[in-house]
């Protein structure tokens, strides 16, 4: 650790502030309500930190850096595996817009940096639906819902689920459970939200191909298919151009062909289909050397 009295922070705004170890250790104890305060000692997560810290850190640096000691100490007590998730949604929020309506404008409005070309992160009907009713899908967001999730479960999120622009995740976990409900029930505002409340209070959850794709301009949201084959033989593969996938840029999660329980009639079995290699010959039964197209190609760019 550096001296002290030579280091500072960079706040979001730009501004250069002296490190104060005792605004450090508040922040983190207004974290720690409702946890086991025998086991949870704030005061050793922030002695981590400044342990941790260089001059000229940024202060979400120093809330990851916060987050990872806190999670790192999660072996002492679960509690601050809690701890660790509350600081880092703490900082997506300071770091992301607040209203909904705007940060779908934005994934809406951006351009690529490298062609200069509008590359949409939104599909346009779920961009103006959206727009249209923004005061009411914006209150109707709750966003302490993002405290519920533990540090891996949220780290998940941010690293694979949240919408990103110009390389930092624009979006909230509450963002994301209204666009995948609007994307799924576009102009039934009621059923979205009854979709989006259903969805961030855990009663249940998509696979992560509706996470990832619902709203987007290339939205398909199933992950595989069921066909039958009217042939004897058991070992015959299935055409892939008569597969039921309408779209190709759906993620398969199978592979291969299985037959499905209590299918005895060998005439009819039917059989979960899925390409098990990406962009390969795949053997056929009406003709062969079938060129599937990739079904693995990103649905949104990841930038």
């Amino acid at each position: 650790m550096e001296d002290m009295k030579e280091m500072f922070v960079i706040k979001r705004d730009g501004r250069r502030e002296s490190v104060k170890f005792d605004k450090i250790t508040a922040r983190i104890i207004k974290l720690c309500y409702g946890l086991n305060t025998t086991y949870v000692d704030p005061i050793k997560v922030a002695m981590k930190v400044i342990n941790g810290m260089y001059t000229s850190i940024t202060t979400s640096d120093l809330d990851n850096l916060a987050a990872q000691e806190a999670a790192a100490m999660s072996v002492i007590h679960p509690d601050y595996a809690l701890l660790a998730s509350r600081i880092a949604v703490s900082n997506l929020h300071k770091d992301t817009e607040k209203s909904f309506s705007k940060t779908i404008d934005a994934l809406y409005q951006y351009i690529d940096p490298m062609t200069g070309h509008s590359a949409a992160l939104i599909a346009q009907d779920v961009w103006e639906i959206i727009q249209k009713n923004s005061e009411l899908l914006d209150s109707t967001l709750i966003y302490d819902r993002d405290y519920h999730f533990d540090y891996f479960g949220f780290k998940t999120l941010e690293k694979s689920y949240l919408l990103r622009l110009k390389g930092k995740v624009a979006e909230r976990p509450q963002h994301m459970y209204m666009r995948v409900a609007i994307g799924i029930h576009k102009e039934d505002i009621q059923a979205a939200i009854e979709t989006y409340h259903l969805l961030s209070e855990g009663w249940f959850t998509h696979a992560t191909p509706t996470l990832f794709n619902s709203g987007t301009p290339k939205p398909p949201i199933s992950a595989n298919a069921a066909i039958s084959s009217n042939r004897s033989s058991t070992s015959a593969f299935v055409n892939p151009n008569n597969c039921p996938l309408k779209n190709t840029f759906c993620r398969p999660v199978n592979s291969g062909l299985n037959p499905l329980p209590n299918s005895n009639n060998a005439d009819t079995r039917p059989f979960t289909c899925t390409v098990p290699v990406v962009g390969v010959n795949v053997p056929a039964i009406i003709c062969n050397n079938v060129l599937f197209p990739d079904p693995f190609r990103p649905t949104i760019p990841r930038v």
